[in-house]
């Protein structure tokens, strides 16, 4: 495990619903993604599997979930395959900034959670999305991104420092604030684009299995005593420059493929 990686320690951790608003936001996302059994669903940047395999459970979607990540993919089939999840969640390692290895409409939904905004090239992959989808099909991302009128050199330093602190940017190459995001997800032909934001979700009731994951996050911590110090680590490097992480929001993001001319 790399010491400096955050995504190491969380998938040796197995994290769940570390993405902004946590489970709230998943289960609005499910709401709007109009999930029922037999539909097939593209979850770009699974991560530890929580929501797929929560996916599973509540919707009975035929799912398909991309990382890119060993260990990410390692952590979501192990809790796969104890939760028993139903149906089978087929798990993929994919680069995600070369596209995605299916045809066109080969989904009814995609979606992705705190993914996106830490790509290369989100305009590539709002594109993929665009193209796996059927006609009439949804797409949803929860992000977190840049409020407007951030400048690039102050977006260019937090990411380089995010890189360098934790392994990963901390939002967009570029200031996409979120009439940029929506501006982007028409472009590459999305429909009916709404920016919600996080703060203004309700809060949901939907019962989680918290208990027991927190158990077995502290059986990890003590097994390898190491990884205890790496995330006071990572806790006093996310205190430092607050007025850095106050350049952020949260947002969901909505868009729909439209459905396809009658007769065509």
């Amino acid at each position: 495990m790399r010491g400096h990686d955050f995504l190491d320690l969380e998938a040796y951790l197995g994290g769940s619903f570390l993405h902004p608003g946590g489970i709230r936001a998943t289960q609005a996302m499910f709401e709007r993604l109009q999930f029922a059994p037999g539909r097939r669903v593209l979850e770009i940047g699974c991560g530890t599997g929580a929501t797929t395999a929560l996916m599973a459970r509540q919707t009975g979607a035929s799912i398909v979930a991309l990382d890119r990540s060993p260990r990410m993919l390692a952590t979501a089939r192990r809790r796969h395959s104890q939760n028993g999840t139903r149906p089978p969640v087929d798990l993929v390692r994919v680069d995600l900034n070369r596209g995605f290895p299916f045809d066109d409409g080969a989904f009814d939904a995609v979606f992705a959670e705190s993914v996106i905004a830490l790509l290369d090239d989100v305009e590539v992959v709002a594109s993929e999305c665009f193209r796996v989808l059927t006609p009439g099909g949804r797409l949803a991302f929860n992000e977190r991104i840049w409020k407007p009128g951030v400048p690039q050199p102050l977006v260019d330093e937090i990411n380089a420092f995010s890189r360098r602190a934790f392994g990963i940017q901390s939002a967009t190459h570029q200031p996409l604030d979120h009439a940029g995001w929506v501006a982007l997800l028409e472009q590459a032909g999305f429909v009916n684009v709404e920016a919600v934001p996080v703060g203004q979700l309700q809060p949901v009731t939907t019962p989680t299995p918290t208990t027991g994951a927190r158990f077995q996050r502290r059986l990890r911590y003590l097994r390898r005593p190491a990884t205890i110090w790496q995330a006071l680590r990572f806790k006093r490097l996310a205190r430092q420059h607050p007025d850095w992480w106050a350049q952020q929001e949260n947002y969901l993001f909505f868009g729909q493929k439209a459905d396809a001319p009658a007769g065509g």
